[in-house]
């Protein structure tokens, strides 16, 4: 009998799970809403059915599972097995996979979301390196390690905090954390948003008042991005200390790690090239010699990074007799 892996990414928004056969090859995957106010039974529930119509339609009955992996968005207790805290979900202190792999009769394992991505950049993505370094540009800044081909989580699976570097040291922006000086405080999109909300005050003539108007009054970070490429002096200036931050971060990194790359995903990512080749210039400036330099990209998975992630977990501990 043909065994399956089953990868899931649970967000606050959605959650996204995926069917995925020996050869690594996808069967099926879909996307449901969380709605986690429910609860963890009704959700896991969901899950459950999904997964099982997701099966049928496939003409698959009575599948056997060789083991099913949840990324999470949170910290996570690796070793132990459970949540630590997931502010979006409030699932903490037990391991929300349990049921599932009850169910199915798998050994079953949960991650961080952000190690996750990483772990599914490296399996299935296209850059093709067992040593890299992933920072998500969302509305905080997410990170995941790899280093030979596993997730690097530390002593307490605390490592790929990337966002909360250090990168101003008096007076500093305002973090998501509530702290100042944050690396997230300034090349998140939230940040993003602040500078751009705010320099437009100041700066009637800047292009994003066109922007906004057009878009019935609701400001969006790619209207940055569409200014710069326009020749807007204001957009210029905010996605200019953008990079200017994040190069600080990313090269300090680099020379801490020495990855083979460095992938850039999340929303603000969706800049391509204008940010990217930019970022290397000034990354390349900013190491310690050559050496130290790597390729930054854009990650190649997208959204779907978790899911691929969660069945490259799965598929890891299986080979490692976890």
């Amino acid at each position: 009998m043909e065994g399956y892996f089953i990868g899931i990414d649970v967000g606050g928004t959605n959650v996204k799970l995926m069917i995925m056969d020996e050869e690594k090859q996808v069967v099926a995957k879909t996307q449901i809403p969380t709605k986690a106010e429910r609860g963890y039974e009704a959700v896991s529930d969901d899950m459950i059915e999904t997964l099982d119509r997701m099966f049928e339609k496939n003409g698959i009955r009575e599948p056997k599972i060789q083991a099913l992996a949840m990324g999470l968005p949170g910290t996570v207790d690796r070793k132990a097995g459970e949540t630590v805290y997931l502010a979006k979900l409030r699932w903490d202190g037990f391991n929300p996979a349990k049921k599932l792999g009850e169910y199915y009769r798998a050994p079953y394992f949960i991650e961080n979301d952000a190690n996750i991505n990483a772990l599914g950049e490296y399996a299935f993505g296209e850059s093709g390196k067992e040593n890299l370094l992933l920072l998500t540009l969302g509305t905080g800044v997410g990170g995941g390690i790899i280093i030979n081909g596993k997730i690097f989580g530390g002593a307490e699976n605390m490592a790929g905090e990337f966002g909360h570097m250090m990168v101003q040291t008096e007076g500093g922006d305002i973090c998501l954390c509530g702290r100042r000086g944050h690396l997230e405080a300034y090349c998140s999109g939230t940040a993003m948003m602040r500078d751009a909300l705010e320099m437009m005050k100041n700066r009637r003539k800047t292009i994003l008042h066109q922007y906004v108007k057009e878009n019935e009054g609701v400001y969006d970070n790619s209207m940055v991005t569409r200014g710069a490429k326009e020749g807007d002096a204001t957009c210029r200036e905010i996605l200019n200390r953008f990079i200017s931050y994040l190069a600080a971060g990313i090269s300090t990194l680099m020379m801490l790690f020495n990855p083979e790359v460095v992938l850039i995903g999340g929303g603000v990512s969706n800049a391509g090239d204008l940010l990217i080749e930019p970022l290397n210039q000034k990354c390349r400036e900013m190491v310690l010699s050559e050496r130290s330099y790597c390729p930054v990209i854009r990650t190649s998975l997208g959204s779907e990074a978790g899911m691929y992630g969660a069945c490259a977990l799965a598929m890891q501990a299986v080979k490692e007799g976890v």
